[in-house]
């Protein structure tokens, strides 16, 4: 008989987990479990919802209505969804998810819940926060993490026991491409050396570091430009433009605002850069690796993990302009260092970062917990 499995998100518009998630619910087996979906809010601002792209895996999605910082009826919906699903695993994402079902599942002892934790949250470091995420851990029976660096955070700051702790990398499917000639729709010389990035526009993601970088690029190499890509989800984009104007970058960095055309965006570059000043994963490394770009990125969290530095890429201190330019300078000045990186990134890709592996690893913390039902 097929177990039932329902997985709970805080968001569901256009983001790394969300994204992961969408790559892990395509890769389960519809043999062995059936599949549903809740979300508390959904708010695509630039991005887009990713309601549909669920609904049309043929997953059924049940919008639990918490929008605002805290619902009490979003609970209830959840604890009812509960109640009339009779699931016998509930897997929950991101913090706000973990702190719900927790709660919810004091009402139905029986069923198995499990949580992954997406990034080595600053807000993990907070007392009360690291108390709630204990007491949520309580119920949890086990979690899983994305990378290392991850797993060595919880470890520290909720003092998680490493045997609760199951390491599943991210997965990716690559997508096909749709055609889209982006050097010609930003008006991009066909001889230019391109760099890009994509992400939202967020103090994590360390766009102000990578602009200075370019300004330093561009003295070396002044037909270069920057494509960055990512929805504005925290009012950055003024600020961004006036550091561009001041570094003498108007019409050679260009703020491409949210696209969902990710393949044609690797594919349009010469070099993937991702000067992040944390990260969990980064699910756009391996979308770059997948149309076979060498990255430039910082050494912080699991980059590390993903990036091979010297291989598939360089890796560079965070924060730091001018070792982020030399980086970027080494790369582009070589064309064969260019396309044996990106080689290798595709072959890691394809070794290490697949969305089966991904998938198999899941259903194998599902079914050891499954087992004694």
């Amino acid at each position: 008989m097929k177990k039932r499995i329902l997985h709970v998100i805080t968001t569901l518009s256009v983001g790394g987990a969300e994204i992961h998630l969408r790559e892990l619910l395509s890769g389960l087996s519809r043999e062995k479990y059936d599949l549903e979906l809740a979300f508390f809010k959904e708010e695509a601002q630039e991005a887009r919802s990713m309601v549909a792209d669920f609904r049309n895996l043929g997953i059924p999605v049940h919008d639990l209505k918490g929008r605002g910082r805290v619902s009490l009826g979003a609970l209830f919906r959840l604890v009812r969804l509960l109640k009339s699903g009779k699931y016998d695993l509930v897997h929950s994402h991101l913090f706000r998810a973990d702190l719900y079902t927790s709660l919810a599942l004091r009402l139905f002892p029986r069923t198995m819940l499990i949580n992954s934790v997406h990034n080595p949250e600053d807000f993990y470091t907070n007392p009360l926060v690291a108390l709630l995420a204990r007491l949520a851990a309580l119920r949890q029976e086990r979690t899983i993490v994305i990378s290392q660096a991850v797993r060595d955070h919880l470890a520290r700051y909720l003092k998680t026991p490493r045997a609760k702790l199951s390491l599943v990398y991210y997965g990716l499917k690559p997508r096909s491409r749709t055609g889209a000639d982006f050097r010609k729709e930003y008006g991009l010389p066909a001889e230019a050396p391109l760099l890009g990035t994509v992400g939202r526009l967020s103090k994590q993601k360390g766009h102000y570091v990578l602009i200075k970088a370019m300004a330093r690029v561009c003295r070396e190499l002044p037909q270069a430009r920057l494509l960055i890509i990512g929805h504005d989800d925290q009012g950055l984009r003024d600020d961004l433009l006036a550091r561009i104007r001041e570094e003498g970058l108007d019409g050679k960095v260009i703020l491409g605002g949210f696209r969902d055309e990710i393949p044609d965006i690797m594919a349009s570059l010469d070099l993937f850069c991702l000067p992040s000043l944390w990260e969990g994963f980064g699910m756009v490394l391996i979308e770059a690796m997948a149309e076979s770009k060498p990255i430039v990125a910082s050494r912080v969290g699991s980059i590390p993990e993903v990036v091979e530095d010297g291989k598939t890429g360089l890796l560079v201190p965070p924060g730091d302009d001018k070792a982020l330019a030399g980086a970027l300078l080494q790369v582009l000045r070589d064309r064969e260092t260019v396309a044996a990186m990106g080689r290798a990134g595709r072959a890691r890709l394809e070794e290490r970062f697949t969305r089966r592996a991904m998938a198999e690893a899941t259903e194998r913390v599902y079914d050891h917990l499954l087992s004694g039902i």
